[in-house]
């Protein structure tokens, strides 16, 4: 296989990988990382089963059918149902998108961009790639800016040796209840990607 074969397998990939990395996964899992350490790590493979049940059903179900489970819902069940089905979907996607631009806001804060500018100037990107249809040129920019933001992100994040305690966390406490929500939240945004 050529690198030109390669990369044009892997992009795709890359950028389908990073759909779940949206701004208030990333932003809840370094203040859950900063607020308990490995303390979660508990939770998060729990997190995983049903990750990885979703997933491995609608990789089957897509590859037996040719159709995702949203076209099944809609081929095999009642109108009725199916927008009974999409509204959950739709909210969730509605929600997300506030949490992407808040996020954009909370970026550019960070890096001296006023939020209201670097809001405007993402909107504006993401209406440019649209009418532009240059989807794999953006594409291009997009896996060389999300390899920096990975990078940089694990030198960031890279535990002291002295921080590797393992131990269990688990409290009754409001903050603790709300920090399992957030990481609930991520799966739920990941999970409704897979419809």
């Amino acid at each position: 296989m050529s690198r030109r074969e390669m990369m044009q397998l892997f992009g795709p990939a890359w950028i389908a990988l990073l759909a779940d990395a949206d701004a208030a996964s990333i932003i809840g899992g370094f203040i859950t990382g900063q607020q308990y350490g490995l303390g979660l790590t508990w939770f998060v493979l729990l997190l995983a089963l049903p990750l990885f049940v979703v997933q491995e059903t609608a990789g089957r179900i897509s590859a037996v059918t040719g159709k995702g489970l949203g076209e099944i819902i809609r081929t095999y069940y009642s109108r009725k149902l199916a927008i009974v089905a999409t509204l959950p979907i739709f909210s969730i996607d509605v929600f997300t998108y506030i949490s992407e631009y808040v996020g954009i806001a909370i970026g550019s804060y960070l890096i001296g961009i006023p939020p209201t500018l670097g809001l405007l100037s993402f909107f504006l990107f993401h209406l440019l790639v649209i009418l532009t249809r240059k989807y794999e040129k953006t594409e291009r920019a997009l896996i060389i800016v999300s390899f920096i933001l990975v990078l940089s992100s694990i030198i960031v994040t890279i535990p002291k040796a002295s921080n590797l305690d393992l131990s269990p966390y688990f409290s009754t406490s409001n903050d603790f209840l709300t920090y399992l929500a957030i990481n609930i939240g991520a799966v739920v945004t990941y999970l409704k990607l897979l419809i």
